[in-house]
């Protein structure tokens, strides 16, 4: 065994509660394991892990799944540091299918360089084949981001497992129809892309796994013993996945099954996750076996005493007794109200400044929101007296608008069919704002979205990329003077084309595509050049760091991949575009949403907004569905459970943008708060 695997293996079995070794001990079949917040279900996996390796498994043979980035990073920094070159596999789901679709990308029509289309991505193709279209209802009775709903019922149907047909006949959507129908035009439209989006990912693996059996034998010979955290929010798919790959024996006679998760922490519902899947788990394993984690090594016995009162209140659920680790403080749990949200972050924010002064360490130091619209009055106060703090739950690197731009020209460069990504990049900068603001016309190629549909259907007529189309712009039925401009990006964009044929670099390839003349990097710079305004420099340079971010990431992700291609640092940043922050890098304070939330923890933890409306939310409440009601009141529970000696939830009366008078959430009352 490798110095690196042996470090792994280095967790004492005597620091490992009865619990803990009964999961770490299992060895054989399918084994379903219930673990309640701060209960160490991620140190469990990993020394499971490391017991595996001590009993001769091979790390090849082992494959951890889990539903988040961020979990997948922790594991793997606690078992192999940053490196998984010694063969064991941790990924997510989205990840693991998106490398194991490369191999079988030619039975849907596509090839090894396929694109991956994001909810924004999907979004302007359905716009477009709504624009192409001849439907009976009036644009105007269409709601108000119908494209968005369109993508939304297709990507619920998909995670169900559910046909065009099946959404037609049980889509609960007014328009469910005509959304059947778009479905149809947009896979087509995917497939002259030579695209998948995320959820074709893991429908399309579980096609493959089903038809193919020697396939799906291939990698059931391959990963003998298959770990999955998180469990709780798979989806019916991903389920679906999982039991191809491990059989309904959980991984055969001498593999293993191990699924970790929390029914009380089940809060992806809205996005077709399915609580059902843990709670059913024995129906498809009928030989599982069913441990629990109901020790918290976290929570003050009376910040977990008021959680376990509040979720208690959820019907569908494990019932399940936690017990405060042995010698826990008592910890305080208390309610403050306010007149609105301004005396609530002017409170708050002389509270975290008292904290500072007395030596709090700002990391454990966190507030949280159902959404952090509620925390922009609390960012305020935060900024105007000095205090560091990061946010977590908004935009991340790969989320921002031209860092977007940036990387749908690095798609095109790698798949030249890709319709959006050609859309997209043509029409670069997406925001304006900046130049709107400096009083500077932002360059444009003067490339409208009816030239762009006719570039793309000329390619495909012809049967050929769209480089090579815009490259024949002048024989083109399109506005004279969008020809030479696209002829200009063609021609620029296929010469890096020509250097990822020759073999150049990711590092070297990514620089290109930012840097040609009038791509991403000249355009900033120009704007930085061309005005004085103080905002918008700043907000430029900005730009400009991000684009480097993203040189930078390129870079790494070539360092630690051996098998390196512009293809995978393009899959990375869609399904697995991790941005860790680890011990000792980061000294803020965090401000957060509840779901950006799971898997952390701090001392002292603020929940925001703990009000009907807000949690529960709105739409919660108007949908009068009782399981809605109760995934909010999952939410309520995490919050809580983030903290480890003291919790303080907040109600103010009105808060910004929204003045009617605002009531206690029901969930103060079900905790005991009221």
């Amino acid at each position: 065994m490798t110095a690196v695997l042996a470090a792994a293996a280095a967790v004492p079995a005597a620091e490992l509660s009865s619990e803990q070794r009964a999961v770490v001990d299992h060895r054989v079949g399918a084994l379903l394991v219930f673990a309640g917040p701060g209960s160490g279900k991620t140190r469990t996996l990993t020394a499971r892990i490391a017991a595996l390796l001590r009993d001769g498994v091979r790390a090849q043979e082992i494959l951890a799944l889990t539903f988040t980035v961020r979990a997948t990073e922790e594991m793997r920094v606690r078992l192999v540091g940053q490196d998984a070159a010694y063969g064991l596999t941790v990924s997510t789901f989205h990840g693991l299918c998106a490398r194991m679709l490369r191999s079988h990308a030619t039975r849907f029509g596509r090839s090894v360089e396929y694109s991956i289309y994001d909810s924004s991505d999907l979004r302007r193709l359905v716009a477009d084949v709504l624009a192409d279209r001849e439907y009976d209802s009036e644009p105007a009775e269409l709601a108000r981001g119908f494209e968005a709903d369109v993508v939304n019922e297709i990507a619920k149907a998909k995670s169900a497992l559910w046909t065009t047909e099946d959404l037609r006949a049980r889509s609960a959507h007014p328009e469910g129809e005509l959304i059947a129908d778009l479905w149809q035009l947009v896979e087509q439209e995917l497939r002259a892309s030579n695209a998948f989006d995320f959820q074709d990912l893991l429908t399309n693996t579980v096609d493959v796994l089903t038809a193919c059996p020697d396939v799906r034998d291939r990698y059931r010979r391959r990963w003998r013993h298959i770990l999955v955290d998180e469990f709780q929010d798979t989806d019916r798919a991903q389920f679906a996945l999982l039991l191809r790959l491990a059989g309904a024996t959980g991984c055969g006679p001498d593999g293993s099954l191990m699924v970790v998760g929390d029914d009380d922490q089940a809060v992806y519902g809205w996005r077709g996750a399915a609580v059902s899947n843990l709670l059913e788990f024995d129906r498809s394993f009928p030989s599982a076996r069913t441990l629990m984690l109901r020790r918290n090594y976290r929570c003050s016995r009376r910040v977990l005493a008021a959680a376990m009162q509040c979720i208690r209140h959820n019907e569908q659920r494990e019932p399940k007794a936690l017990i405060a680790r042995s010698g826990a403080p008592e910890g305080t749990v208390s309610l403050r109200r306010f007149d609105n949200d301004h005396a609530e972050a002017a409170a708050i924010a002389r509270d975290i400044v008292e904290h500072r002064d007395r030596g709090v360490d700002p990391r454990e130091i966190t507030v949280l929101c159902r959404t952090l619209r509620y925390t922009r009055a609390l960012q305020q106060a935060l900024t105007a007296r000095g205090i560091a703090h990061r946010v977590i739950g908004g935009h991340s690197l790969w989320e921002r608008v031209e860092v977007q731009d940036a990387l749908s020209v690095i798609a095109l460069v790698c798949n030249p069919h890709d319709e959006v990504a050609f859309g997209r990049a043509i029409g670069a900068p997406t925001d304006r704002e900046q130049f709107r603001a400096a009083q500077i016309k932002a360059p444009t190629r003067g490339v409208g979205n009816v030239t762009k549909r006719r570039v793309a259907k000329y390619a495909q007529a012809a049967g050929i990329d769209i480089l090579r189309a815009c490259s024949a712009a002048d024989t083109l039925d399109i506005r004279k003077a969008a020809r030479e401009p696209l002829r200009v990006f063609g021609k620029a964009l296929s010469a890096i084309r020509q250097e990822l044929v020759d073999g150049r670099g990711i590092d070297h390839l990514v620089t290109r595509a930012l840097t040609f003349e009038g791509g991403p990097v000249s355009v900033y710079e120009h704007l930085l050049q061309s005005t004085d305004d103080a905002a918008v420099l700043k907000d430029t340079q900005r730009v400009l760091e991000d684009l480097r971010s993203l040189v930078r990431a390129a870079r790494t992700y070539e360092t630690e991949h051996a098998d390196a291609t512009l293809v995978g640092f393009l899959e990375e940043s869609r399904v697995e575009p991790a941005q860790v922050i680890h011990p000792g890098e980061d000294d803020r304070m965090t401000v957060s949403t509840i779901h950006g939330a799971k898997g952390t923890e701090a001392e002292i933890v603020y929940v925001l907004g703990c009000e009907e409306r807000v949690l529960p939310s709105g739409y919660a409440i108007d949908e009068n569905d009782p399981r809605r009601i109760e995934e909010e009141r999952r939410l309520m529970y995490i919050a809580l459970t983030r903290a480890k000696t003291q919790a303080t939830v907040t109600v103010a009366g009105e808060r910004i943008g929204d003045q009617r008078p605002r009531r206690p959430s029901r969930f103060l009352a079900e905790a005991g708060l009221l």
